[in-house]
């Protein structure tokens, strides 16, 4: 491909991506956009000068947001005093998760496979196995490390997105 054409698809990227970002910003700034919530959705609310407030979506109105806390007792904050709220999500395993345990054997795999054809190089005479055997031996215990380690980073994540948030000249209109 020609510097030209790789130039021209770099622009076009370029400009789809400020596209993306000019619409992501625009996307939570009214009151209305919680309408789009339902009830039982979690949210976090983030307040004016107070500690921010989790749980789910009960119902808005013009003027209050409502949400059933911990105590599944529920809560009314005043549309004054809430700067943003994020609709919060479990995501589910995506394949870089899911996949996260095997990339973890095949790395353990590899490590151990030289640590054990190492070893088993400077013990020449004493050893009882032979180097392709040492490396698979700890090869495989280096495996099962790996594959643990990459089970217990890989996780669930939570996903937020802001579903609403004050602009700077509607905090005193209201």
């Amino acid at each position: 491909m020609s510097r030209i054409g790789v130039c021209a698809i770099g622009l076009a990227n370029l400009v789809l991506g400020l596209c993306g970002i000019a619409r992501a910003a625009d996307a939570g700034d009214n009151w209305e956009q919680l309408q789009q919530l339902h009830p039982g959705d979690k949210i976090r609310v983030e307040l004016e000068g107070k500690p921010g407030v989790t749980g789910d979506f009960a119902a808005v109105t013009s003027e209050n947001l409502q949400l059933v806390c911990r105590r599944k007792e529920q809560c009314d904050l005043p549309r004054t005093e809430i700067r943003r709220v994020w609709l919060c999500r479990l995501s589910g395993r995506s394949r870089t998760r899911a996949a996260a345990p095997w990339i973890g054997a095949a790395a353990g795999f590899g490590a151990g496979f030289g640590v054990g054809a190492a070893w088993a190089g400077r013990c020449e005479g004493l050893c009882v196995v032979s180097k392709p055997a040492a490396g698979a031996i700890f090869g495989v215990v280096g495996a099962g490390v790996g594959a643990l380690v990459g089970h217990l980073v890989s996780g669930r994540a939570e996903a937020q997105t802001v579903v609403y948030h004050r602009q700077p000249a509607e905090s005193g209109s209201h």
